[in-house]
């Protein structure tokens, strides 16, 4: 916070070799520095000049890493993907997935089905991040193979059938073609929107003529 030439909020340091790192308020000091030269261009003394008030903080990597996730995420919506590459690499730096399930705030499952992302092909996460095909879609053509990712999803796109339930059944399908049965067997279960719509036509039928 930047108040009359004086920062209110202050930044957190820690020790980094002969040399102070900053962990937390990087655009502050940006700021003040940038503030600082045109002072010292107008003329301003050095005791005039913006100070950075600091904390020295004592987190190791990882804690420091789930801290930075954890603002970020209250702070920006990231992409699907974006989120997805955060969550493995704290993974990576060896956060259990309980944890990250909190700094991200969501369930366990929904923070696997996230990673899930990092599995498709490059051509289907493109498609994910235009916001053509929607990342809960996407998600269920992910344990299939590349070729298989990329034609699903472009049929998929190209027919306007994105939703979750399009995609799971597009799953089902190619599950039953791989053991040689016929794709035509397969179900396709009627969405919430398609299931109300029956509902409210029901109530409109005479009495007789209503599905229990």
């Amino acid at each position: 916070i930047l108040l009359v030439g004086k920062i209110l909020e202050p930044i957190s340091i820690r020790k980094n070799g002969d040399k102070a790192e900053v962990v937390f308020g990087r655009q502050r000091v940006r700021a003040a520095r940038e503030a600082n030269k045109r002072l010292l261009k107008n003329g301003a003394s050095p005791e005039q000049l913006i100070r950075v008030p600091c904390l020295i903080d004592k987190s190791n990597d990882l804690q420091l890493l789930l801290r930075m996730m954890s603002e970020n995420a209250q702070r920006q919506n990231d992409t699907p993907l974006a989120r997805a590459r955060n969550i493995q690499r704290c993974i990576d730096f060896g956060a259990p997935e309980e944890s990250l399930a909190k700094v991200f705030r969501l369930s366990v499952q929904h923070l696997k089905a996230q990673l899930a992302l990092l599995n498709l092909d490059k051509s289907v996460q493109t498609m994910v991040e235009s916001g053509a095909l929607p990342a809960t879609s996407a998600v269920n053509l992910a344990g299939r193979s590349r070729d298989d990712q990329k034609a699903e999803a472009g049929r998929l796109v190209a027919e306007g059938r994105t939703t979750v339930a399009d995609a799971k059944h597009a799953a089902k399908q190619a599950k039953v073609k791989k053991r040689g049965g016929d794709v035509g067997d397969v179900i396709k279960a009627p969405s919430k929107r398609e299931l109300r719509r029956v509902i409210e036509v029901n109530a409109t039928l005479p009495e007789k003529e209503q599905l229990s």
